[in-house]
Order: C-alpha cells, then sequence, then structure tokens
C-alpha cells in the first residue's frame, strides 16, 4: 500500500486501487472460487476525527540503537 491508501505496482492486478473501496472488492473477485463466505460486518474502525475519513495502519521499517554502547562513547568523549 502506498501512502494515498492505494495498491502499490508490486500487485500489478490491483496496483492503485484504493484499499478501502475498490480495492476490497478487487480482492474477493481475483479470489474467486477460494471465497468460502463474504459479508459485510459493523465494527469499531479507527477514523480520524478532522477528515472523517478511517485511519489504516500501515508498516513501517525500525531500527533500535543500544544505548548502553552511546553512554560507554558519550563518557570516553566528555
Amino acid at each position: 500500500m502506498d501512502n494515498s491508501g492505494c495498491f502499490t505496482e508490486d500487485l500489478s492486478t490491483l496496483a492503485k486501487l484504493p484499499v478501502l473501496s475498490s480495492g476490497n472488492q478487487a480482492v474477493i473477485k481475483e479470489l474467486g472460487e477460494k471465497v468460502i463466505h463474504a459479508s459485510k460486518i459493523i465494527h469499531s474502525y479507527p477514523y480520524d476525527w478532522r477528515t472523517k475519513k478511517p485511519v489504516i495502519t500501515k508498516t513501517s521499517k525500525q531500527w533500535f540503537v543500544d544505548t548502553d554502547k552511546l553512554k560507554t562513547a558519550a563518557a570516553v568523549s566528555c
């Protein structure tokens, strides 16, 4: 998914379709007979208070620092 909420070019058949609307329908269509059951449910979903649009949780790359090593390096340089 890109930053505008659309599928990326990685999925050529779904590229540029909005994830929360026509993209969902396209995924179900592409799965075809593999879908056993599909129905709409009502559930609590996070919405942006300003735009009133749904919020999509997206993963991001993370990195971590060993702060003990930083403390040692900082103490030496003082």
